[in-house]
């Protein structure tokens, strides 16, 4: 009997210690991951300057190697917050990779653009942010509002635009201009689910984000009711794609 009670307090002991020391240990986990991935994030960052120097220094570098080198190097930049250079960078590429009048449609020339937006949003430069966003959709209308209105890449700038809107009207203190910058951004967004409606058919993906961002749209301009409409309707969207999201 005393052997078997002895057992038992030292298993009780052992769950004690286990659950006391539970919380550091989980946060040294947290710690190290956080470590980790700083360090990772460092690593990749010095490889791409590296390379980017490496590839720039050559007597007559491969410029699409080169351009590629630099894109990489942009988003690093981006990830570590080192927005001025990372401005620097994806300028500079948005002007080597800018079409000749009449050249066909550029992908990378878009991407480059989006990216520069990007930046230029987190730092709440709201002016030129918008101007990159608005030359994007300008390009995009030249090659699809008249062959392909309902084109995604349309959408996905209607839906560009009413995030960001969303994002710049939070940003005013004083009420009638935020709820100003809001109602564009209801506007955008509701073009943008048309138009993902009208081309994939009811109930796509990209839909579903639209609609999040409409439900943040409508939730802060105070339409409660018309907000928790389009959340269910973007949940059910999710659910259907087997995707849980969580309302912010």
């Amino acid at each position: 009997m005393a052997r078997i009670a002895i057992a038992l307090l030292v298993a009780v002991l052992y769950i004690w210690v286990i659950m006391v020391t539970m919380p550091y240990r989980r946060n040294v986990i947290q710690q190290q991951d956080l470590t980790d991935y700083y360090a990772t994030q460092e690593r990749e960052f010095a490889y791409a300057k590296q390379a980017y120097e490496t590839e720039k220094a050559k007597p007559n570098p491969n410029e699409e190697q080169l351009q590629l080198a630099q894109e990489r190097l942009a988003l690093y930049c981006w990830e570590k917050r080192d927005y001025d250079r990372a401005v620097e960078l994806l300028d500079d590429l948005a002007k080597k990779r800018k079409p000749a009048e009449g050249a066909p449609y550029s992908e990378k020339y878009v991407d480059t653009l989006l990216r520069l937006a990007g930046v230029y949003r987190d730092v709440t430069n709201w002016k030129v942010a918008e101007m990159t966003y608005q030359e994007v959709m300008d390009y995009d209308k030249k090659f699809f509002e008249n062959t392909d209105p309902n084109n995604v890449k349309l959408a996905r700038d209607l839906n560009n635009m009413g995030l960001f809107y969303y994002l710049k009207g939070t940003s005013e203190k004083e009420e009638a201009a935020r709820n100003a910058i809001l109602k564009q951004s209801s506007e955008f967004l509701n073009q943008a689910i048309k138009k993902y409606q009208a081309k994939l058919g009811p109930d796509s993906q990209s839909e579903g984000i639209a609609l999040w961002n409409l439900y943040l749209t409508e939730r802060d301009l105070g339409n409660v009711k018309e907000a928790d409409a389009i959340k269910a309707r973007a949940e059910a969207i999710d659910a259907k794609a087997n995707r849980p999201v969580k309302a912010p």
